[in-house]
């Protein structure tokens, strides 16, 4: 069982820089590596289409692995760190570092869940599959079984979730940041108005700013598509909130957090509170 190469090869340099001498970019990829953060592009990972451009796909994968592989080593212990390190290229040199692969491919299977079909973008993620392959058929029928709840999640089925990490926390910290600031356009667009708009019409007037604004609202940019849905589908008065300025941005993603991850508002609220401490 070979283990993949070691993520402190890939930490060297920026990643943008291990891709340019072999591989050229997409010109909207560049673009989005000067507006988003690194968790913001993780975030994005998660309900992304497949990039077309190889180099794009590789990208995303270095960004993946590096995620998990380092969120992997915070849970270890010393020892177990030190072995880690030692990335021998035979799993099994020792029942130690057998022990060890079987935790990190555990951890890793969970991360199926969350992020689905974008892990296969990373080649150090193929590489376990690889091996999962040749080990037994019962890691297939895991990862199987992770990728349809990944699956059920985003497509909004009753009682499926979606882990709410320290990712989630970021964003909500960023997006409140950028709401604040779209919340107060809303008002001045509508408020003034001789009755209430309707859900669509708030939806439609906030994808058109957004979108035409991504320096204004990197993160919400990112997330359009997700925003214009919620903000169709959203409880009335949380909607209609904004233009009274009854709804604050802090309620507002805590709400659109639990809805897309399936937890109740309070749940999501103190999950991505803890995840910040």
């Amino acid at each position: 069982m070979k283990r993949s190469p070691a993520l402190e090869t890939a930490q060297l340099k920026p990643l943008f820089d291990l891709l340019q001498d072999r591989l050229t970019l997409s010109d909207a990829l560049k673009e989005k590596l000067t507006i988003l953060t690194r968790a913001e592009q993780l975030v994005e990972a998660q309900t992304m289409d497949p990039p077309q451009s190889a180099a794009d796909r590789e990208y995303y994968g270095l960004l993946l692995w590096a995620n998990v592989c380092g969120r992997f080593k915070k849970t270890l212990s010393a020892s177990d760190l030190r072995l880690w390190r030692s990335h021998s290229a035979d799993a099994r040199s020792s029942r130690a570092l057998v022990r060890l692969m079987k935790s990190f491919d555990d951890f890793l299977l969970a991360q199926f869940r969350y992020y689905g079909p974008a892990l296969f973008f990373s080649h150090g993620v193929l590489q376990r599959l690889f091996e999962w392959r040749g080990d037994g058929s019962h890691w297939m029928k895991l990862l199987g079984a992770m990728l349809e709840v990944n699956s059920r999640v985003a497509r909004g089925e009753a009682g499926a979730r979606f882990p709410i990490t320290q990712d989630h926390s970021v964003f909500k910290r960023e997006a409140v940041k950028e709401l604040r600031v779209l919340f107060s356009k809303i008002r001045t667009e509508f408020a003034s108005k001789n009755r209430m708009p309707t859900l669509i019409a708030i939806a439609d007037w906030v994808e058109h700013t957004v979108k035409h604004q991504p320096r204004v609202f990197p993160s919400l940019r990112r997330g359009l598509p997700q925003l214009k849905s919620f903000l169709l589908v959203a409880q009335e008065d949380l909607v209609l909130g904004i233009v009274t300025g009854r709804t604050h941005a802090p309620s507002f993603v805590d709400t659109w957090v639990a809805s897309a991850t399936g937890y109740s508002v309070q749940r999501a609220r103190q999950a991505m509170s803890r995840s910040c401490s």
